[in-house]
């Protein structure tokens, strides 16, 4: 089987399971499913990466909604794919005593660089040779390189929880021996943000570009709680390690990284919640618009302090 259908079966699979299928196709898929993961385990990893970054404007007129399910359906099948095939967990052998098929350093490194770039760019570019280079918002001049496609994924909420929970579980079989890039891209990530959330807030707002700061507003504000999200997963995750080199680990990023948290999240997020209180005020006359921004500005500053 070629990687072109390959791809295409895997797609047709998931689908059934996202579908009013009976459940004996339904099984036959999760069957199939498990096959192309223990006999074409790298091909079926990066055909998953591709079917995340999928977005309603690639998807052939399909519904929005079902690319958003689509792309559910997938990442929630590579965590599966991860669990199994990331690490040998020592046992060694498959079902009948085959060995077991592990993921390749090749694929590892895929998968790291594509979940990150997903959390902070909406973008998974397998063809791209500078895909592993997940380069922080630092420019305004940045924003119009982001398409709808990737501003959809972004803002895709439950993908977004699901690739934090990703990176979690990958940082605690990886670190600190390796993916050592995952907790500074985050922390700039966040600094970066609100960078420019400060350059967008002393422009002036001409009518005429207001509407589009107001979006660019909005990218930052979710680039940063995507970001800050990852991290919260990342850092529960290591505090469960008990190893003494995990320790030392969790310390060593404490020391690095908690004042930039504390400087480009947790105070900016406060100072905005004190602002916030004159247009509380107001919140019976708001839009349903104006009261989502100021519920998600609240979500952000209460994740920003638990980080």
């Amino acid at each position: 089987m070629n990687k072109t259908e390959l791809h295409t079966n895997i797609r047709s699979a998931l689908q059934c399971l996202t579908s009013s299928s009976p459940p004996s196709m339904i099984q036959q898929a999760q069957d199939a499913l498990l096959k192309w993961e223990a006999d074409h385990t790298d091909d079926y990893v990066v055909v998953l990466l591709q079917l995340m970054g999928v977005s309603s404007d690639e998807a052939n007129s399909t519904a929005s909604n079902e690319t958003a399910t689509l792309r559910l359906v997938a990442i929630l099948s590579l965590k599966a794919a991860i669990v199994r095939k990331w690490k040998d967990r020592g046992r060694g052998k498959g079902v009948g005593g085959t060995p077991t098929s592990l993921l390749s350093e090749d694929a590892k490194i895929l998968v790291r660089q594509l979940i990150l770039s997903l959390v902070l760019t909406g973008r998974v570019a397998l063809h791209d040779s500078n895909c592993g280079a997940i380069t922080p918002f630092s420019s305004i001049d940045q924003f119009r390189y982001i398409t709808p496609g990737q501003f959809e994924i972004l803002r895709d909420h439950t993908l977004q929880m699901n690739a934090a929970a990703l990176l979690a579980k990958i940082a605690r079989m990886d670190l600190p021996l390796k993916f050592h890039e995952l907790i500074p891209t985050l922390v700039e990530s966040v600094k970066g943000a609100q960078f420019l959330m400060s350059q967008l807030n002393q422009q002036h707002l001409d009518p005429s570009i207001q509407h589009e700061i107001t979006q660019q507003r909005d990218l930052c504000l979710t680039i940063q709680q995507n970001a800050m999200t990852s991290l919260e997963c990342v850092l529960a995750e290591m505090s469960t390690q008990r190893l003494l080199v995990g320790k030392k680990y969790r310390n060593a990023v404490a020391m690095q990284h908690l004042g930039e948290i504390v400087k480009s999240g947790f105070i900016p997020s406060m100072a905005e919640i004190d602002s916030m209180q004159n247009e509380l005020e107001r919140i019976d006359s708001m839009d349903n618009i104006e009261v989502e921004s100021i519920i998600f500005r609240i979500n952000y500053a209460t994740l920003s302090s638990r980080v």
